[in-house]
């Protein structure tokens, strides 16, 4: 079992459907809510993408519940 933050490289699902238990702080889970993927750059987005709140796609945490 691993845990730690989420590379905006491997990716939330990527990560755990990989061996993460447990993920740093949320990070990650903003970044795969948002399908505009420019919107993760740290430089737009801010740290840990709190910018980036606005442009969720809620649908995405509904189809995560199933």
């Amino acid at each position: 079992m691993f845990g730690g933050h989420i590379s905006l490289d491997v990716g939330l699902v990527n990560s755990l459907n990989n061996g993460y238990r447990s993920v740093e702080h949320m990070v990650g889970y903003i970044e795969a809510l948002v399908a505009d993927k420019s919107k993760h750059d740290p430089q737009v987005a801010g740290t840990f993408s709190m910018i980036a709140v606005k442009d969720v796609d809620k649908n995405k945490i509904r189809n995560w519940s199933n």
